[in-house]
């Protein structure tokens, strides 16, 4: 293993009544064994907006707007000519370019956690703006590092049931698909990894929520897939029906495994957090030109 992406949901410390900070800092311990050897790479994610699930209301202000994920994480946003804090950012890695992405704020008119919402988070620069110009420059230099990965909290396409969620952030997928999904086309992004959903879910390729195709060799849109089941307070995810583009899901907690093998081929695996089973595993092929 060289490095780790959470994309998002740490801590949950804003689902406790009290003692948020105490809650960090119990997660940081314990994650401390892996963090404190492999590069943590994150972003953030809607637990990690203020002190409580429900709003900022009953939070003091040096526990809004993102402050306690700002100020226990230190990402590459300078280096990667960002304005946002650790809300977004991008590092290469061997031959892969990886992006970070905040969904939750500063994506568009309807982001989840934005000034207008019971979290009256953001304003921390235009986003779309810097992803735009972040992968113009990878795009450039794909003769040097052909993999583009990005990773962010939200699903764009999810078979996850109707829930309070839905209630409370409304069209999220169909909203986050407006503001990057044609983005992440134009300029042949590979994969884009996310969590949210508490389950694990592998698409097919889809693009404009059509399939494109039923497999995995050299497809012409990326590939989307949901890994939200590393561990949580709230359980595991309720599911509506399939769809045609979904390929696998799981109610199992579990991590995945990417392998970047070579220039044109990758490798996913996602293994089952209780005794260490590959529930499913597919391999990718790009062809460069």
């Amino acid at each position: 293993m060289d490095f780790i992406l959470h994309v998002g949901d740490f801590s949950y410390a804003d689902d406790r009544i009290s003692d948020f900070d105490q809650t960090w800092n119990q997660w940081q311990a314990q994650v401390e064994p892996i963090a404190s050897t492999k590069a943590y790479m994150v972003c953030p994610g809607n637990h990690e907006a203020s002190c409580h699930t429900i709003g900022d209301i009953l939070c003091p202000a040096n526990l809004n707007n993102f402050t306690a994920y700002n100020h226990r994480f230190r990402m590459p946003w300078k280096e990667s000519g960002a304005s946002g804090l650790n809300m977004w950012h991008s590092f290469n890695y061997g031959n892969a370019h990886f992006i970070m992405i905040d969904t939750e704020t500063d994506i568009g008119p309807y982001s989840p956690e934005g000034p207008d919402t019971l979290w009256r988070s953001g304003g921390f620069g235009d986003q779309i703006a810097w992803l735009q110009a972040d992968l113009k420059a990878a795009s450039l230099n794909r003769a040097n590092v052909p993999w583009i990965i990005v990773g962010g909290h939200r699903p764009m396409y999810s078979t996850a049931a109707q829930t309070l969620d839905n209630i409370v952030w409304p069209n999220t997928t169909l909203h986050l698909r407006e503001q990057v999904e044609d983005l992440f086309y134009n300029y042949e992004v590979d994969m884009y990894l996310c969590g949210h959903v508490h389950g694990y879910e592998r698409m097919w390729p889809v693009y404009h929520n059509t399939t494109v195709q039923k497999n995995y060799n050299n497809p012409p849109v990326f590939s989307h897939l949901i890994v939200g089941s590393a561990g949580n307070i709230e359980g595991l995810q309720n599911w509506g029906d399939d769809t045609d583009w979904l390929a696998y899901k799981s109610s199992d907690f579990g991590f995945a495994k990417l392998h970047i093998l070579n220039n044109t081929h990758a490798s996913w695996e996602y293994v089952r957090a209780t005794d260490g089973v590959v529930l499913d595993e597919f391999v990718l092929s790009r062809q460069r030109s």
